[in-house]
């Protein structure tokens, strides 16, 4: 399925950046990346077909196969459609394309988070957390860490990260303080 450019909000934002030209900045389609990982892009997620958007990513992947930013951008889309096993296959082709690219530890955690699979999500945010993020990344790197520890049913280190992520956090929201004092309360401890 071919990508329209008034239906496909990732094709609208790629070409007002420019990235649509042959040869477009990698740093920016990062970013867009980046953005879309961290829900900052909510029109790319709340808007449009995802299978759409899944298509166009996917055509572009046709045409730059070695686009480690463009795997990890579909793992994203695939992780919003419940599609866990292929969002899975694409971070592993992000992460042999571009074994630095340590975005690919955040998505590996919170694809697991939403796979139901938090045994295996706590080792790929340690690896993410290994490599000092800063700002918003590390907010988010907290706060999944928590989501993870709660869903191991380890409530007090997961109350512990939901308040790592609420000082690091430039305006905390006030899910992560419900979540600190759901994590409390399971912990005995609210």
């Amino acid at each position: 399925m071919k990508c329209r450019a008034m239906a496909c909000p990732i094709h609208h934002i790629e070409t007002t950046v420019g990235l649509r030209r042959k040869g477009g900045n990698w740093t920016i389609r990062l970013a867009l990346t980046i953005a879309l990982l961290l829900g900052a892009v909510p029109a790319l997620r709340a808007h449009g077909d995802l299978d759409l958007q899944i298509d166009a990513v996917s055509a572009e992947i046709d045409q730059r196969p070695n686009d480690a930013a463009l795997y990890l951008k579909r793992a994203e889309l695939y992780r919003n459609v419940e599609h866990f096993l292929f969002a899975s296959d694409d971070l592993d082709q992000a992460e042999k394309l571009d074994p630095s690219l340590a975005l690919v530890h955040l998505a590996r955690a919170r694809n697991y988070l939403e796979w139901k699979k938090p045994a295996m999500g706590l080792p790929e945010i340690e690896r993410f957390l290994e490599t000092r993020p800063a700002g918003q990344l590390a907010t988010i790197a907290h706060e999944v860490r928590g989501h993870l520890l709660t869903a191991a049913s380890r409530p007090l280190e997961a109350a512990q990260e939901f308040s790592a992520a609420i000082e690091l956090a430039n305006a905390p929201s006030p899910d992560l303080y419900m979540h600190r004092a759901t994590a409390l309360q399971s912990a005995g401890e609210a």
